[in-house]
């Protein structure tokens, strides 16, 4: 799979930009000289010009070194460790087949302390709404070239008085080559033993006896969600292909589910629920047909096309096998900044740089070889099946864009994670919204209420009435619930902070899924009771999931090595963010059922010997994810490891956002001395410029504070 894992070389640099200050000590200057002319009308002597004029540039050239050394300075992010928060050098692509903008890393095109390019050239990107394979015409399209990294202003006073906070984006000296800046998100505090377990940062203060969830600000939860869908930007070749759209009525939580049986899983239900699925429209509504009392609902049922459905449906505009309109899958940790894919560089470029004639512009999917990998032919280029993370997610986010119609009744969100169900229930007549949760239809006391005690609602005011329309955010992100209505975040009583028992029985956490209820097989949901409601857009993000690993050797000089050689801490990182491959496959062997291994494959890969297929890894994830009546029994969710570090005094612990390609605190396995801390970065102030249709146009809208 090396040809679409991470390229991103997780090792850290500088660049520094001056800043003058000359301004006002010239104007100073120019004053005395002005009020010398006019008490003495003889001309100034050239030597007292010139050392007035050596003068100021000397104190310019000293205040601009203090503003640097005590105040700010600029970096220059040359790795994807922090993306998608910060960009190091990266592709900046909109899908051909969607429309959808996203960036792809590219950072392993360069030595990272040298800047020289390397043996490889990233051709080709993966977007994160279809998962189809992008290819990129760096012969003609001028924004298909590689951008710089964001540059970004580190402000080194705010930790003069103030300690850094948790969450905070810090950039510090690497701790076995202080010639070396990193710039990570601070996750772990002194004095506290940090655990990564589950996606989620746990820590336990000194003196405590049990581990609490870290949780993330409003400001920090919204900069890091990850795009899974978004109904604005449909797959154009796959809808005409046939494939349904991923919303779909469905009954009320326990009363079926749809997709229990992928054999039965095509059925129509009706609701009151209308979808309109177009290669260039998507829209859902509802109009109330029943009991006014009753919750109408629509439900989001996650699918990744194979690589191998893509080339089916590139080359032939069908599907090999029809997609089941209730099937889905378990949603993962992809990563479209992870996913690229490389070529020699020798084969795109001639010697002197420019695009060699045999790199033609078009690429013709092919049938998957005998290796089971799909060829682009025509520049050969291969690609693994790969195309999804490793990592069920259970932390995820929804947003809808609603027009509300006239009438009594109430509209409800429903996020699922680990089988239970989290909602947020808003009364349509005076705009009070409700949070609760529940288990198997049971209601849960979790919310963090005063005096140690939980209650089994919080609620909170907002302007979503009946008759009118709005943009609805709801969140559960480290066990906290979050609703923002047009952007502004909606203050619960007694709190939006749950307190479960999940905290002290994480090896309980694991996707559900019954014949009663899909549960985490179809995680995100909207309901309507009594009155009209139109849906014009959809999405649904995920939160980071924080990988558990500590990188291999305890040896701080081959630490150092590693760090130094870019080639080889590419290597070691991929290692150590990774599922032993091995190990899974086994854990894979101890559930598979064959005859459903033989439906899959039938349905899914209907031209494909069934024996080659499950020895891939990523094969044998796919069928496990995307079949809930294996979820209970495997053993692959109930082995997920977890690491912990012990944090002393004056002491942090960094992480990067993009957990799975980031070399941080986990690579070294120690926290980080405070005396080691630069700065907090303050704002990204020059993103990459566009090469088309205005050359050198920044790009703007990446430009703002960093969260």
């Amino acid at each position: 799979m090396a040809d679409t894992t991470s390229k991103t070389h997780n090792l850290e640099k500088s660049s520094i930009d001056e800043a003058n200050t000359s301004t006002s000590v010239n104007a100073k200057a120019s004053a005395a000289k002005n009020q010398t002319s006019e008490t003495k009308p003889d001309s100034v002597p050239n030597a007292f010009v010139a050392r007035e004029t050596i003068e100021s540039f000397a104190v310019a050239l000293i205040l601009a070194f203090m503003f640097r050394a005590f105040v700010a300075e600029i970096f220059v992010i040359p790795t994807g460790s922090m993306a998608p928060t910060l960009m190091g050098a990266h592709k900046d692509v909109t899908s051909s087949e969607t429309g959808f903008q996203y960036q792809s890393g590219a950072s392993f095109e360069f030595v990272a302390e040298s800047g020289a390019k390397t043996a490889f050239v990233s051709v080709g990107t993966t977007c994160p709404i279809s998962r189809r394979t992008e290819m990129l015409d760096l012969a003609e399209n001028a924004n298909h070239t590689t951008f710089s990294g964001d540059r970004i202003i580190v402000s080194k006073f705010s930790y003069v008085w103030n300690d850094p906070k948790r969450w905070d984006v810090i950039v510090f000296k690497y701790p076995y080559n202080a010639r070396i800046n990193y710039i990570k998100r601070c996750v772990g505090l002194p004095n506290e033993t940090l655990r990564i377990e589950d996606g989620d940062i746990y820590v336990r203060p000194e003196g405590k006896s049990e581990f609490v969830i870290a949780r993330k600000p409003p400001h920090v939860v919204q900069a890091t969600l990850q795009p899974v869908a978004d109904t604005k930007y449909p797959a154009q070749s796959a809808v005409k292909a046939g494939v349904p759209s991923v919303w779909q009525p469905h009954p009320a939580p326990g009363a079926g589910n749809l997709g229990w049986d992928i054999n039965k899983a095509d059925q129509e239900f009706s609701n009151g629920w209308t979808v309109v699925n177009e290669p260039t429209k998507w829209e859902a509504e509802f109009k109330p047909n029943g009991d006014a009392n009753s919750t109408a609902w629509l439900r989001y049922y996650h699918r990744v096309l194979s690589r191998y459905q893509w080339a089916s449906i590139e080359k032939s505009g069908k599907l090999p096998a029809p997609v089941p309109r209730y099937s889905s899958r378990l949603i993962s940790d992809f990563t479209a900044y992870n996913f690229d894919t490389s070529r020699d560089r020798s084969s795109v470029y001639s010697a002197k740089g420019a695009i060699d004639n045999a790199y033609v512009k078009s690429w013709n999917a092919a049938e998957p070889n005998e290796n089971g990998f799909y060829s682009f032919h025509e520049r050969q280029v291969s690609l693994s099946g790969e195309n999804d993370g490793r990592f069920w997610t259970g932390d995820l986010a929804s947003e809808f864009d609603v027009e509300i119609g006239k009438g009594e009744g109430k509209l409800t969100l429903d996020l699922v994670e680990a089988g239970r169900h989290y909602l947020c229930e808003i009364d349509l007549k005076d705009g009070k919204a409700s949070l609760t949760a529940s288990d198997n239809g049971v209601k849960l006391s979790v919310f963090e209420a005063e005096n140690n005690k939980t209650v089994d609602t919080a609620s909170a005011s907002t302007s979503v009435t009946s008759g009118s329309n709005h943009r609805l955010k709801f969140s559960n992100v480290n066990n906290t619930l979050m609703l923002w209505v047009d952007g502004k975040i909606a203050e619960f009583s007694p709190s939006n902070r749950i307190i479960s028992d999940d905290e002290s029985m994480l090896e309980k956490r694991r996707p559900v899924a019954t014949p009663e209820d899909p549960f985490d097989s179809a995680p995100v949901a909207i309901g309507v009771s009594g009155v009209p409601l139109s849906v014009q857009r959809a999405r649904v993000w995920r939160d980071i999931y924080y990988i558990a690993s500590f990188s291999q050797g305890n040896d701080p000089s081959s630490r150092e090595a590693f760090y130094r050689d870019g080639e080889a801490s590419h290597r070691l990182a991929s290692q150590s963010n990774q599922m032993d491959d091995t190990d899974l496959m086994r854990r894979f062997s101890q559930q598979t059922n064959s005859s459903l291994v033989a439906d899959y494959c039938s349905r899914y890969y209907p031209n494909e010997e069934m024996s080659k297929l499950t020895q891939k890894f990523w094969f044998q994830r796919d069928f496990l994810y995307s079949t809930p009546s294996l979820w209970q029994n495997s053993p692959v969710f109930k082995s997920r490891g977890f690491v912990e570090i012990n944090i002393g005094d004056e002491e942090y612990f960094p992480m990067g956002d993009n957990s799975a390609a980031s070399a941080d605190g986990r690579s070294w396995a120690r926290p980080l001395p405070r005396d080691l801390m630069i700065g907090k970065a303050v704002s990204v102030f020059w993103p990459h410029c566009w090469m088309a249709p205005i050359p050198g146009l920044p790009n703007f809208e990446r430009m703002g504070l960093i969260r």
